[in-house]
């Protein structure tokens, strides 16, 4: 009785989603997250959950917050001496004071530029004062679930906004919903009404060093000395949707800061090579185990898997699967339908990547009972035979 409490304990404590393995190659990134979009699970991570400084990463949040918040993005804004802030030290792209923009350009210029101006202007444009508009990133991203997310500006100044790799793809995952989001995400180049040029950097950084500039649909980058070099972005791959984040990789000075991007590459790179596939690891209606049942009209219960699972894998990490079946050893009568009957764990090498949990799928009958079934049957074939009997005579006469 003991063990059979302890593993429904466990059964609610367990993990039911995959589990990210950890990257099986060298990267110089303190943090990264792949998450395969297409089947809704991570593929690889490293740190995932720990606190990282965003950066300029923090610009996608401020223009989802202005896509969301406005329905009008030709809206004009007007560009004031508050928008350059304490924005010295931090990347702008030129705008001036009286210009007047749309927050379309200004959208662009945040994200491809990420120009802190633009960002700042962003905030003004939608709530009048930067102060109201971080009060609202913060909101809405508590409101998704983030809550280990926090802003103190609109770019990224600060040395405490943060997040994680995990809550960055989940942002990223929600946020890339929003069509007019995902289109300045996508962004390649825009020539901005005032004559400057929005332009996507990385795309240019990476066509330099020799990578494939359209193997990446969209993406932000993000800098400061003690950030490191950050990146986010998404790839189709062999017809899967990915969304990758890596925080805090290796920083060399201009013209060599490229280590975020080479980071990227070497992991996309890397799925585009193995031969990943969804693989089926459990068929629906696969026998487990025979469970004996106590005080029961049956003597033994046949478990067999109730629904099928799948999960994305290389032929390595398929090869290396292991299964490690947590069942319990009896049950009987007292076991309700939809009682854990335990779990089985599932790993590549030493990596536990799934639980599968197992439930009571029918309802055990004790011997009384079936007896009290039968004399209940009994009783009600004799009424219905007397009734019919009742009526035939009824009819006779």
């Amino acid at each position: 009785m003991k063990k059979i409490i302890f593993l429904l304990i466990i059964f609610f404590l367990l993990p039911i989603t995959p589990k990210a393995i950890e990257l099986p190659i060298k990267v110089s990134a303190k943090g990264v997250a792949l998450y395969d979009l297409t089947h809704d699970q991570f593929i690889y991570s490293k740190n995932l959950d720990q606190q990282f400084e965003l950066a300029s990463l923090t610009k996608m949040y401020t223009e989802y917050l202005t896509v969301i918040n406005n329905l009008n993005l030709k809206k004009k804004v007007k560009i004031t001496r508050d928008s350059f802030y304490r924005l010295d030290a931090f990347t702008k792209i030129g705008l001036k004071e009286g210009e007047v923009l749309t927050l379309n350009e200004l959208l662009y210029a945040s994200n491809l530029n990420s120009g802190a101006d633009a960002s700042q202007a962003l905030a003004y444009g939608t709530t009048k004062n930067v102060k109201d508009f971080v009060l609202l990133m913060n909101e809405t991203v508590k409101g998704m679930g983030l809550y280990n997310t926090h802003f103190e500006t609109t770019y990224g100044g600060s040395n405490n906004d943060t997040s994680t790799p995990r809550e960055v793809v989940y942002f990223l995952k929600e946020a890339l919903q929003n069509k007019e989001f995902e289109r300045i995400f996508n962004g390649k180049y825009l020539r901005l009404s005032n004559g400057l040029e929005a332009i996507n950097y990385t795309r240019a950084i990476a066509s330099f060093y020799g990578y494939d500039p359209d193997l990446i649909k969209g993406n932000k980058s993000g800098y400061t000395d003690d950030a490191g070099m950050l990146l986010a972005s998404t790839a189709t791959i062999n017809d899967v949707d990915y969304i990758l984040v890596v925080f805090k990789s290796k920083v060399l000075h201009i013209p060599n800061e490229r280590w975020h991007i080479k980071d990227t590459y070497d992991i996309y790179n890397y799925i585009k090579d193995k031969n990943y596939e969804e693989r089926t690891l459990i068929e629906k209606g696969t026998y487990l185990e025979t469970i004996p049942v106590e005080n029961s009209t049956i003597s033994e219960y046949i478990l067999n898997s109730d629904e099928e699972l799948t999960l994305i894998l290389n032929d390595e990490e398929y090869e290396n699967v292991t299964y490690d079946y947590h069942i319990i050893d009896k049950i009987s009568n007292k076991t309700k339908q939809g009682s854990s009957l335990g779990h089985i764990d599932i790993y590549v090498g030493d990596e536990l990547i799934y639980t599968y949990k197992l439930e009571l799928k029918d309802y055990i009958f004790d011997k009384k009972q079936e007896a009290k079934t039968k004399a209940y049957i009994f009783i009600i074939l004799f009424i219905c035979l007397i009734g019919l009997f009742l009526f035939n005579l009824k009819n006779k006469i």
